[in-house]
């Protein structure tokens, strides 16, 4: 049976910089295996090594997930469980909205509904403004805006910027993050 996963034992398992979001495998002893030949051939292949594999889910947008003692984990919230001793109770929301900029500083627990309304717009959008679509049975720009699971319709307009407008004032006046919405740059999602 594997032991559940502590901040001592990950600490034991891996390094992370703070500074540059890097998580890296520790040179691992004799006594975490059945033999001597196989420690040195892991230490050979692993140690020092970034740990991770990116991982792009349903709105395109890109992460690193790892694994450790057999269980998968989305390294943000791996972070936020070795620098803090406890794991988030909401979301991890990446400042820069670059899913693979681990840093210590990029990161912030968030709750699902704050997470949400700081997401980029997605690829499938054509207006170019979230919340903002073209009605082709009224032949009108619609505006609108989902806050807690329900789409508020604000309004069904002439000229796009209008609808943009409407959409803009809605953001603002219920907290969302200024970046909600904006497109991700190709750049954003690159590993440096």
């Amino acid at each position: 049976m594997k032991p559940d996963l502590t901040q001592e034992l990950l600490k034991s398992l891996v390094d992370y910089d703070p500074a540059t979001g890097r998580f890296t495998w520790r040179k691992r002893t004799a006594d975490m295996f059945t033999s001597i030949d196989a420690c040195i051939a892991w230490n050979e292949s692993n140690a020092a090594k970034p740990i991770g594999a990116f991982f792009t889910n349903q709105r395109g947008h890109t992460y690193i997930r790892v694994s450790i003692l057999g269980k998968a984990y989305m390294l943000s919230r791996l972070i936020f469980f070795y620098m803090t001793g406890r794991w988030p109770v909401g979301d991890i929301m990446h400042r820069d909205r670059d899913g693979t900029n681990n840093a210590w500083s990029n990161l912030k627990e968030v709750s699902r509904i704050e997470n949400m309304r700081s997401l980029a717009m997605t690829k499938r959008n054509s207006s170019g403004f979230v919340g903002v679509s073209w009605d082709r049975h009224k032949n009108k720009w619609h505006a609108s805006i989902m806050v807690r699971y329900k789409t508020i319709h604000l309004g069904y307009f002439d000229d796009k910027l209008d609808a943009i407008a409407a959409r803009s004032k809605a953001n603002r006046d219920l907290g969302f993050d200024p970046l909600h919405g904006r497109r991700r740059r190709k750049s954003d999602n690159k590993q440096t």
